[in-house]
């Protein structure tokens, strides 16, 4: 391999991380308190949101990952991400008011499920849960950045691993949430010229072929080719459409938003971007994938495709090192602001609702201190999650179906809380909640083990329908006798709703 792809590779490293740590230091300056440190008060503007938005989907460096190795297989069928996807925003559009309005004090999902039901196991089963998806989701940005310097780093890779955390931990900790929003504004200005790089790489492979290419060939099989299968289309749509709400980070950022007009407004402009971004990236993969297996050098099967673009653009020099730069800067700002966003996600899921700083009192100083300590902390759990998923070589597909679907146990409990409270006892149906978030959280991941045990995909594909199904379908029959009682919970509505005209208002 060239050796100056070393130099670039580890120079697209370097850039994000010190901006990242410049951004993070400047923003210290205005954390003095939990509420400053986690998203606690309502600030940030319609624009920030919409940015900040697209960069939190954009920026899961194992989606980016996951699309771009898939298009092989699943080709144009790939756009059902985007169409789910954004269908899953509009639903989360339509759900703003509601969000804003029974939510005044901005509590996490997890809380709000606690407050709604009237139960602490509810908000306690919830916790335990979603905090393992987090830690997973968090584990897994780690594995996605081993796997992308595989051919650079070989068997060093847990070592880069190691000190890729060190600085996740280091930089988390300085601003927290602050720094979080700052970040992702840069971020999204990098994973749009790392998409660019994408029709850039197709024309710099085809300026490489000897042979002339068959580009109307080309072109027909990849609009001709629509491979996925229906328990990847399935999976995929049972995924996104319900994610946007039962998604604790998409609530976390939610909340933090001025006001229900600065939110859609938001919405309104990342939905577009979504559709824009993700789409590029999509067909450009695909029409990689095929011009890569027509020139011979790429073989499905293997290897994966994102190895075979970074190695052909390693072995080059000039504009393919260009080219590799800065598709490499906007992979790992991708994981770099990831990795935050989850770590303090999680962090706040702990030092809130698990030890109530908040409610304690306790110098500001001293609890922001704590908060800090207790997102070190997380990250070395989440480092041992890691290395057994190393070890046991599970891949970034498999993992995205598992841990993400896991998180769609939550969804019919969630809905009902928002939507249904004047039809339905939410005190009586906490026991409901309490076996459907855990019954949905076990049957994701028992199908995707399973599907990893066998080889069979079909399973895997199937764990977010599994998580949605068990859990909605416990719900509404362990719930039946809480409906068309007297609910107790009408003079919280017309407060609600007071609250919500003047969200909306502000």
């Amino acid at each position: 391999m060239n050796t100056s792809a070393y130099y670039v590779v580890f120079a697209a490293i370097i850039v994000p991380a010190v901006l990242y740590f410049r951004l993070a230091l400047r923003e210290s300056k205005q954390v003095n308190s939990l509420a400053s440190f986690f998203p606690l008060t309502r600030h940030i503007q319609a624009d920030t949101y919409s940015r900040s938005t697209v960069s939190s989907g954009l920026s899961l460096a194992t989606v980016i990952l996951a699309l771009v190795n898939l298009a092989p297989y699943v080709g144009l069928g790939l756009f059902v991400t985007i169409a789910s996807y954004a269908v899953g925003f509009c639903v989360l559009y339509l759900a703003v008011p509601y969000v804003l309005s029974q939510n005044p004090t901005n509590e996490t999902l997890q809380s709000f499920l606690g407050t709604a039901y009237s139960s602490k196991y509810v908000k306690r089963v919830a916790l335990l849960f979603t905090f393992v998806g987090y830690v997973s989701i968090f584990a897994m940005e780690l594995l996605v950045g081993v796997s992308i310097l595989n051919p650079f780093l070989g068997d060093w890779s847990i070592a880069f691993a190691v000190l890729y955390l060190l600085f996740l931990v280091a930089y988390s900790i300085i601003a927290g949430f602050k720094a979080v929003v700052a970040t992702e504004q840069w971020h999204f200005r990098f994973i749009v010229v790392a998409i660019l790089m994408l029709p850039i790489t197709v024309l710099f492979l085809d300026y490489r072929t000897v042979a002339p290419v068959p580009w109307p060939k080309i072109m027909q099989n990849v609009f001709s080719d629509w491979s996925a299968s229906s328990s990847f289309v399935v999976g995929i749509i049972v995924m996104n459409v319900p994610a946007a709400i039962s998604d604790a980070g998409t609530w976390h950022r939610l909340c933090a938003v001025k006001s229900v007009d600065a939110a859609q407004s938001g919405l309104k402009s990342a939905i577009k971007l979504f559709v824009v971004l993700w789409g590029s990236l999509i067909l450009f993969s695909c029409i990689l994938s095929s011009l890569a297996i027509y020139t011979g050098g790429f073989v499905p099967g293997e290897t994966t495709l994102m190895n075979f673009i970074v190695s052909e653009l390693a072995e080059s020099r000039g504009i393919g090192l260009l080219i590799l730069g800065m598709l490499m800067l906007g992979l790992f700002a991708a994981m770099i602001t990831t990795a935050d966003s989850l770590l303090l996600v999680a962090g706040q899921m702990c030092v809130i609702d698990t030890f109530n700083l908040d409610k304690r009192e306790i110098e500001d100083a001293k609890a922001v201190q704590l908060s800090r300590i207790a997102l070190g902390t997380i990250a070395v759990v989440s480092f041992g999650l890691f290395a057994t998923l190393h070890l046991i070589r599970f891949d970034v597909v498999q993992l995205i179906f598992a841990i993400y679907g896991a998180q769609l146990a939550v969804f019919p409990v969630v809905g009902a809380a928002l939507f249904l409270r004047t039809r339905l006892n939410l005190r009586k149906a906490a026991p409901a909640a309490i076996v459907a978030i855990t019954g949905g959280f076990l049957a994701a991941w028992c199908s995707a083990f399973y599907g990893k045990l066998t080889n069979n995909l079909d399973w895997t594909y199937n764990a977010p329908a599994a998580a949605l199904g068990v859990a909605t379908v416990s719900f509404a029959i362990l719930s039946i006798r809480c409906w068309n009682v007297n609910v107790n919970s009408s003079e919280h509505d017309v407060e609600s709703s007071q609250q919500g005209s003047a969200l909306g208002s502000r």
